[in-house]
């Protein structure tokens, strides 16, 4: 048999060297491959493994022994030069870790060289066993895999081929080939593996979603241009009408129309029904028909309640409204009869007087039953038989007293009545209120004329007397005991301001009715003034009744210039009855006055605070002017 043939260090045969002038065959690609090099290349021991051995050369003197094949840990086979692209992850991470270097920063000739250094080195068992462990490969493989696309075709082959022939092997065996297992090596055209069909099909999948999502985007662009031209060429109704509405119907049922058309079994359904209809006269009676049957009992029962409690509010107010005129005519009769009964008293007691000889008895102040008159009168008279006990009413409770302090430090005193029909036992926040708007500003009341309703105590017309008002008249109800009470806080105020004598004869109080004839009140006028500079209207808004009549007032008393006003303070004691406070300014602006506000106030308490309602809107003082508008000035 042939004796081996021994290989230098460097793996050469030496027959390699030899220039016996015998022509060894080489293959296609390896002839392509060296054109253009010289003949006296060395070539790799390799490459004459499969050839008929070749004699043997005795150019040295002495033979080498043969080199023995070295055991790898793991059992790991020997790399060659075709294992590059295989183990290139392992090969650029001992690069990294022994060399401290990149293998995407070297260029294609340093690459191979260094890769066969780490083959040499790797196939003599030099090399740490923890590189020949199959794990390990598999690990750094799995985590820096080398891309299909980098791979050249022969490569590809190769490692399919590989990978058969693994399996025809055996099923158990995994991490790289063993030394023993012959690698061969194909070219040219081949069947395609199931890989590579996969591969088809899903580019093939992937081209046919990309065509489908192009088709989808010139469509929608395309509907999108048609609509932009509809538009221009038939403008849309405006948005919120019944005509975009309907528009908006037609084109759902448009788009229904043509799903029914593209779809199998459609034809015999209903139009309407399917459309949703709804466009003519009939249908929509239909669909109102069919909502209102669709409401339950207990809608309707609360639909119920609500009108029920709609209709109590309405009754309680008209209530209140009557009780508020009764009260209102009431005062009037009285006030009207008492006016009379002391005049006719008067009478006759001058003239039982003058027949009596004596004014003892007048003195006396006895104006009713005597025995004398029970004599002359026919029918005897009824005495005090009729008349009610002295204990049947319960005792009126007695006056009061408050003191107001200005901002300037001066302390006003005020006498209230025990009791008043016409509320006027209070000293009520819009009082206080609008008399410290003057004293903000004085000028709004100095030398000027001052007209107060409903004045009760008459705090503001006090304070614009002190002030500089050049003529003040307060006014109440024509109550004898109110305005007594009224000339009581005049006289007590004069004492107080310098000099004495000066509110006495500035302030004026009378009994004024709202909406009466306003003459007694204009005769307390300087001669030189027609009418009334400043008006005042403090908490007089909750007579709901009467807001005609003080608009009367203050139109007949008002002067006709833009510098008179009429300030109007108030509060919602009631806060539910708020709103109807607030048509006092309606009923104002109908009278063709103009309305602004000039002042808005939070006190820290509510005048009676155990009320019910809103705390916030009993606590708010709001102040109002009113004056003449500008047409009627000139």
């Amino acid at each position: 048999s042939p004796r081996p043939i021994r290989q230098d260090r460097k793996g050469r045969s030496p027959q390699s060297n030899r220039g016996d002038g015998l022509r060894r065959r080489r293959s296609p690609s390896r002839e392509r491959g060296y054109q253009g090099h010289s003949p006296k290349r060395h070539r790799r021991a390799s490459d004459h493994s499969s050839k008929r051995e070749l004699p043997r050369s005795h150019h040295h003197k002495h033979d080498r022994a043969a080199v023995p094949a070295v055991s790898l840990p793991y059992s790991a086979r020997s790399l060659t030069k075709g294992d590059y692209f295989t183990f290139e992850p392992v090969f650029a991470e001992y690069l990294d870790v022994q060399k401290q270097l990149r293998l995407e920063d070297m260029d294609e000739r340093e690459a191979k060289g260094r890769w066969k250094s780490f083959m040499g080195k790797w196939n003599r068992g030099e090399l740490a066993e923890g590189w020949y462990d199959p794990e390990m490969f598999a690990r750094i493989a799995s985590r820096n895999p080398v891309p299909s696309e980098r791979l050249p075709q022969a490569e590809l082959v190769e490692r399919e081929e590989v990978t058969r022939q693994t399996d025809l092997h055996s099923d158990d065996d995994y991490g790289p080939a063993l030394p023993t297992q012959e690698v061969s090596r194909r070219f040219g055209a081949r069947a395609p593996t199931v890989q590579d069909l996969s591969i088809r099909s899903e580019l093939d999948q992937e081209a046919r979603e990309a065509d489908h999502t192009a088709l989808q985007s010139e469509r929608k662009a395309d509907r999108r241009q048609q609509k932009e031209r509809l538009d221009e060429l038939v403008p849309r109704a405006e948005p919120g009408t019944r005509e975009r509405k309907l528009e908006k119907r037609q084109a759902v049922n448009d788009k229904m129309r043509q799903f029914r058309d593209k779809s199998p079994g459609m034809d015999a359904g209903n139009e309407t029904e399917l459309m949703g209809g709804g466009d003519s006269l009939d249908e929509y009676k239909k669909i109102k028909a069919t909502e209102q049957r669709r409401k339950t009992e207990r809608e309707i029962r609360r639909e119920e309640i609500e009108r029920a409690k709609r209709e109590e509010i309405e009754e309680r107010r008209r209530a209140w409204q009557e009780r508020e005129e009764g009260t209102v005519a009431m005062l009037r009769e009285l006030a009207k009869q008492r006016h009379l009964r002391q005049r006719a008293y008067g009478d006759e007691a001058s003239n039982y007087g003058m027949r009596r000889g004596g004014a003892g008895f007048i003195r006396s102040g006895f104006l009713g039953f005597s025995p004398d008159r029970m004599d002359n009168d026919e029918d005897y008279g009824t005495g005090i038989l009729m008349e009610d006990p002295e204990d049947y009413y319960p005792p009126s409770p007695p006056p009061t007293k408050q003191s107001y302090t200005m901002q300037s430090g001066k302390t006003v005193t005020l006498h209230l009545v025990g009791a008043s029909p016409t509320e006027a036992h209070h000293l009520w926040n819009g009082a206080k209120i609008i008399s410290d708007y003057f004293e903000n500003d004085p000028s709004r009341v100095k030398g000027k004329t001052v007209l107060e309703l409903g004045a009760a105590a008459g705090l503001p017309s006090l304070v614009a007397g002190i002030l500089g008002a050049k003529k003040v008249v307060m006014t109440d109800f024509p109550d004898p005991d109110l305005i007594a009470n009224m000339q009581k806080n005049i006289d007590e105020c004069d004492e107080t301001v310098e000099p004495r004598g000066h509110i006495a004869a500035t302030i004026d109080a009378l009994g004024f009715v709202w909406g009466a004839d306003p003459e007694p009140l204009l005769a307390r006028l300087p001669a030189a003034e027609g009418r009334f500079d400043v008006l005042i209207l403090a908490d007089l808004l909750f007579r709901h009744a009467e807001h005609g009549a003080l608009v009367k007032t203050i139109k007949e008393t008002l002067k006709r210039s833009r510098s008179a006003v009429a300030c109007v303070f108030f509060t919602s004691y009631r806060p539910w009855k708020q709103d109807l406070d607030m048509k006092f300014f309606d009923v104002a602006r109908d009278a063709g006055l103009e309305v602004e506000q000039v002042d808005e106030r939070r006190l820290e308490k509510p005048l009676f605070e155990n009320d019910p309602g809103d705390l916030d809107v009993q606590k708010t003082v709001r102040g109002f002017a009113v004056r003449w508008s500008a047409e009627d000035c000139r």
